[in-house]
């Protein structure tokens, strides 16, 4: 499927969408329409972003098949062709749009069929990833989950929050594991576009450049009521759904791959923000709920079930309330001599490492050496 078709589908299934929130808001429906709407809504939105899903999970495949060298052939395949399947199809809307005097039939038909071959080709490529390897299969089919399978598969304390953006509007799905929501947005694609480009310019310009990191700029250096803005267009409307929740399981969709959700800000600052003493000071996202990030809804039945779980072969160390401030170049000794709480767990202490709840940055950095 080439761009211009993806954008096609894409833009098909978000009007129906879009048309499915407007019977919603009928006074006729029934509580059980209202139901069979949201769970409706929740698969479409699933088939609208079936493309953009595969490209980032396929962009993702020489991670997940480091092990299997079979699945890594296969899938080196399916991307060869279906490269050669986006060039066939290019060069055919092109012939089409030559004038009458210099289209060459010949050439037509056997672009058509070439891509009628490449699209089999594909078609059989996946069959094979889904008999011999299907829990991978899983993460690239185009079969959305319901609602109550996600439900099956979430405990107590998490959500999945799924969002789909558009050009007139977009939409956000909350499932838990005893309710589900689906929620209109008064936010567009490109508004998103935009606040998150301002977001991370900021964040990169607070990384890279020392001045700010000691704080002695007179302007704010992070855009606070931006970040607070967006979170707000997100999940303002469903805060109170989240209360409960500890971990959100999140499904991006858009720019929204590009920002994380926990450098959002949670309440509006109540003052200005100079430096970093002032950022730590703000509610973030990160101090309300954890991440986790899925490239679709689809990819969640797989993920769970390949994950399993671990636990650490060494004992551990937790360290909080690091040195933040200063940036390379600062006096080595200076540095050494600034203390951070840490909270030892299962870890016996070296001499001169722990003063009572403080430790030396010095000390810490011989013992990881």
């Amino acid at each position: 499927m080439n761009t211009s078709e993806s954008a096609l589908r894409r833009s098909v299934f978000i009007k129906h969408i879009e048309l499915l929130d407007i019977d919603r808001s009928s006074r006729s429906i029934t509580e059980g329409g209202i139901s069979g709407i949201r769970n409706e809504s929740f698969e479409v939105g699933q088939l609208a972003r079936i493309s953009q899903t595969t490209k980032t999970v396929l962009g993702m495949s020489a991670r997940f098949a480091a092990k299997e060298s079979g699945l890594s052939e296969m899938i080196r395949q399916r991307q060869t062709a279906a490269t050669m399947l986006g060039r066939y199809t290019e060069n055919l809307m092109a012939a089409l749009s030559m004038s009458a005097v210099d289209r060459e039939p010949d050439v037509e038909n056997e672009l058509r069929s070439s891509i009628t071959k490449t699209r089999a080709l594909m078609a059989g490529i996946d069959r094979n990833i889904g008999k011999k390897y299907p829990k991978y299969y899983e993460l690239i089919s185009p079969e959305p989950l319901t609602i109550d399978k996600v439900q099956a598969l979430l405990n107590k304390d998490e959500a999945l929050v799924s969002v789909l953006l558009g050009q007139r509007g977009s939409y956000l799905w909350i499932i838990k594991q005893d309710d589900a929501l689906f929620v209109p947005l008064d936010i567009t694609s490109d508004a998103v576009e935009k606040s998150i480009g301002s977001i991370r310019k900021n964040l990169q310009d607070y990384a890279y450049n020392p001045t700010l990191v000691n704080g002695v700029r007179g302007e704010d250096v992070y855009p606070v009521d931006e970040a607070y803005k967006l979170y707000r267009s997100l999940f303002g409307g469903v805060a109170e759904a989240l209360k409960s929740t500890k971990h959100i399981i999140f499904v991006p969709d858009g720019a929204l791959f590009s920002l994380p959700l926990e450098v959002l800000v949670t309440e509006k600052a109540n003052m200005a923000v100079v430096d970093s003493q002032d950022l730590r000071a703000l509610s973030w996202f990160v101090d309300k709920y954890a991440v986790s990030y899925l490239p679709s809804v689809s990819s969640f039945s797989a993920l769970r079930s390949l994950a399993g779980k671990s636990r650490a072969s060494h004992s551990f160390l937790g360290i909080g309330d690091p040195l933040l401030s200063g940036h390379q170049g600062l006096d080595s000794e200076k540095q050494a001599t600034n203390k951070t709480d840490i909270v030892p767990r299962g870890i016996t202490a070296r001499a001169g490492l722990m003063r009572g709840s403080i430790a030396d940055v010095k000390e810490l950095f011989e013992l990881a050496h």
